[in-house]
Protein backbone atom coordinates (compact mmCIF):
# COMPACT_ATOMS: atom_id res chain seq x y z
CA UNK A 1 0.00 0.00 0.00
CA UNK A 2 1.50 3.48 -1.29
CA UNK A 3 2.14 6.06 1.40
CA UNK A 4 -0.85 8.01 0.59
CA UNK A 5 -3.49 5.65 0.77
CA UNK A 6 -2.05 4.85 4.39
CA UNK A 7 -2.43 8.28 5.39
CA UNK A 8 -5.97 8.90 4.06
CA UNK A 9 -6.99 5.64 5.88
CA UNK A 10 -5.87 6.59 9.07
CA UNK A 11 -7.26 10.50 8.64
CA UNK A 12 -10.51 8.65 8.34
CA UNK A 13 -10.48 6.13 11.20
CA UNK A 14 -9.03 9.14 13.36
CA UNK A 15 -12.19 11.32 12.79
CA UNK A 16 -14.48 8.12 13.68
CA UNK A 17 -15.14 8.58 17.61
CA UNK A 18 -16.06 4.58 17.76
CA UNK A 19 -12.73 3.78 16.78
CA UNK A 20 -10.42 3.28 19.61
CA UNK A 21 -6.29 3.95 19.47
CA UNK A 22 -6.11 0.18 19.35
CA UNK A 23 -8.05 -0.57 16.64
CA UNK A 24 -6.53 1.53 14.73
CA UNK A 25 -3.12 0.60 15.38
CA UNK A 26 -4.50 -3.28 14.47
CA UNK A 27 -6.22 -1.44 11.28
CA UNK A 28 -3.32 0.53 10.11
CA UNK A 29 -0.54 -2.76 10.76
CA UNK A 30 -2.74 -4.61 8.59
CA UNK A 31 -2.84 -2.36 5.53
CA UNK A 32 0.67 -2.48 5.83
CA UNK A 33 1.00 -6.57 6.34
CA UNK A 34 -1.90 -7.84 5.17
CA UNK A 35 -0.64 -11.39 6.37
CA UNK A 36 -1.40 -9.92 9.62
CA UNK A 37 -5.21 -10.52 8.93
CA UNK A 38 -5.36 -14.21 8.45
CA UNK A 39 -3.66 -14.89 11.55
CA UNK A 40 -6.04 -15.65 14.83
CA UNK A 41 -7.10 -12.95 17.27
CA UNK A 42 -5.25 -12.85 20.21
CA UNK A 43 -7.14 -14.15 23.52
CA UNK A 44 -9.53 -11.40 25.30
CA UNK A 45 -8.16 -11.00 28.89
CA UNK A 46 -10.12 -9.47 31.33
CA UNK A 47 -8.02 -9.24 34.70
CA UNK A 48 -6.37 -12.51 35.10
CA UNK A 49 -9.04 -14.72 32.88
CA UNK A 50 -8.06 -15.10 29.79
CA UNK A 51 -10.42 -16.64 26.84
CA UNK A 52 -10.15 -17.92 23.63
CA UNK A 53 -12.99 -18.05 20.68
CA UNK A 54 -14.58 -21.31 19.64
CA UNK A 55 -11.81 -21.73 17.08
CA UNK A 56 -8.70 -20.92 19.69
CA UNK A 57 -10.26 -23.65 22.11
CA UNK A 58 -10.33 -26.43 19.49
CA UNK A 59 -6.85 -25.58 18.16
CA UNK A 60 -5.68 -25.42 21.95
CA UNK A 61 -7.42 -29.04 22.37
CA UNK A 62 -6.34 -30.31 18.82
CA UNK A 63 -10.10 -30.64 18.26
CA UNK A 64 -13.32 -29.95 16.33
CA UNK A 65 -14.62 -27.04 17.21
CA UNK A 66 -18.43 -29.42 17.23
CA UNK A 67 -16.28 -31.09 20.58
CA UNK A 68 -15.62 -27.77 21.77
CA UNK A 69 -19.79 -27.00 21.79
CA UNK A 70 -20.31 -30.68 23.03
CA UNK A 71 -17.95 -29.91 26.10
CA UNK A 72 -19.59 -27.23 26.35
CA UNK A 73 -22.90 -28.32 26.14
CA UNK A 74 -22.29 -31.01 28.65
CA UNK A 75 -20.92 -28.86 31.31
CA UNK A 76 -17.35 -29.56 31.13
CA UNK A 77 -16.03 -26.21 29.46
CA UNK A 78 -17.75 -22.88 30.72
CA UNK A 79 -18.75 -20.85 27.90
CA UNK A 80 -19.25 -16.64 27.99
CA UNK A 81 -21.98 -15.22 26.22
CA UNK A 82 -20.86 -11.69 25.12
CA UNK A 83 -24.04 -11.57 22.82
CA UNK A 84 -26.41 -13.44 20.67
CA UNK A 85 -23.85 -14.76 18.48
CA UNK A 86 -20.71 -13.85 20.41
CA UNK A 87 -19.19 -17.11 23.12
CA UNK A 88 -15.79 -17.54 24.35
CA UNK A 89 -14.45 -20.29 26.58
CA UNK A 90 -12.04 -19.66 30.06
CA UNK A 91 -8.50 -20.75 28.75
CA UNK A 92 -8.03 -22.29 32.33
CA UNK A 93 -11.07 -24.75 32.19
CA UNK A 94 -9.38 -25.61 28.41
CA UNK A 95 -5.43 -26.13 30.47
CA UNK A 96 -7.29 -28.45 32.77
CA UNK A 97 -9.04 -30.01 30.01
CA UNK A 98 -5.71 -30.46 28.18
CA UNK A 99 -3.80 -31.96 31.21
CA UNK A 100 -2.72 -35.51 31.27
Amino acid sequence: MNQNTAEAIKAILKADQTVSAQDLARILDVCRNPQIASSAPPAITRGTRQFLTPKQAAQALSTSIRTIWRLAERGELRRIKLGTKTTRFVLDDIDRLAAP
